[in-house]
């Protein structure tokens, strides 16, 4: 929605709220992931119906650690939101819930915000029985490759030269472990298998999440450009893969260079051992890191 719609919702809030609230059914507490439209139309209600309740954001992915993006309100709906309810519908201090309270004190040194962290119930053997269930799996679901590389939907982000040099760069790790041992998990919007002879994940539908619950990952090699998803199985299962993250070698067409780096380091310094966890600096590093025995072991 652009600015303009969502003022407009906002005159209409309570409309909105009361189709996505039960009817009759007023709450003490709210549990949001985000500034997402549905929950911030309840929260604005509740604050425009002057009732009290506690407010709490959980875990939305990596805006909930990096710069405080899923919560960050831009200047235009701040002042919309200030002029038609009030300071209290701008407020963004509210306790936390997160699966990694490690990973986001490392990367809000300077906010005092409450932080708790999430229970993992699929940690032990019923929960992870309940999410196999869910995803229609089993704890069978396995990776036995060891380099699994996380690709994108490149052409979104890369320049067609880029293109062509990352994937060379994903020959090299490939061949590096033998081509039996490495596969490809792409991107739903990248349906193209752009490398011969290696494998490509063939169950588009299951989360890569899935497969790191019903496995060690530890001595797996994740790589990906800026993906978000090596940090899984620390974030999620507390497991340590030989990471290789190569945002630092390309720039992006668009947006930021270095996507993520703040996000990357912290995962990094919240290993046991840091330096399976690599973030190259330039094509001479990333060759350096290749003939590491420590990580291509």
């Amino acid at each position: 929605m652009n600015h303009i719609q969502i003022a407009n919702s906002y005159l209409y809030v309570k409309n909105i709220a009361e189709i996505i609230l039960l009817p009759g059914v007023k709450y003490n507490n709210l549990f949001c992931p985000s500034k997402m439209y549905f929950s911030r139309m309840v929260q604005l209600y509740y604050i425009k119906m002057k009732w009290d309740f506690n407010m709490y954001y959980f875990e939305d992915g990596i805006g909930t650690y990096w710069n405080s993006r899923a919560y960050q309100i831009k200047k235009p709906d701040e002042l919309i939101r200030k002029f038609l309810f009030g300071k209290k519908s701008i407020d963004t201090g509210f306790k936390r819930f997160v699966f990694s309270s490690d990973i986001y004190r490392l990367l809000n040194t300077d906010n005092d915000n409450e932080v708790e962290e999430m229970q993992k119930f699929w940690a032990d053997e019923s929960g992870k029985n309940i999410m196999n269930y869910i995803f229609n799996t089993s704890d069978k679901m396995v990776i036995n490759e060891k380099l699994i590389i996380l690709d994108q939907p490149k052409d979104e982000i890369l320049n067609l030269t880029d293109i062509k040099l990352i994937n060379n760069l994903y020959r090299s790790l490939i061949k590096r472990v033998g081509f039996n041992n490495a596969i490809i998990k792409q991107h739903p919007r990248n349906a193209e298998k752009e490398i011969d002879q290696v494998k490509y994940f063939t169950e588009a539908g299951v989360p890569f999440e899935i497969y790191c619950m019903n496995m060690n990952m530890d001595e797996k090699i994740i790589v990906a450009y800026s993906s978000t998803a090596v940090a899984t199985p620390k974030l999620l299962f507390n497991q340590e893969p030989k990471v290789i993250v190569l945002t630092k070698l390309f720039r992006p067409k668009t947006g930021e260079k270095n996507l993520f780096e703040d996000y990357f380091l912290a995962v990094k310094n919240s290993y046991s051992d840091p330096e399976r966890f690599c973030i190259p600096e330039n094509i001479e590093e990333l060759k350096d890191i290749m003939k590491n025995k420590n990580i291509f072991s």
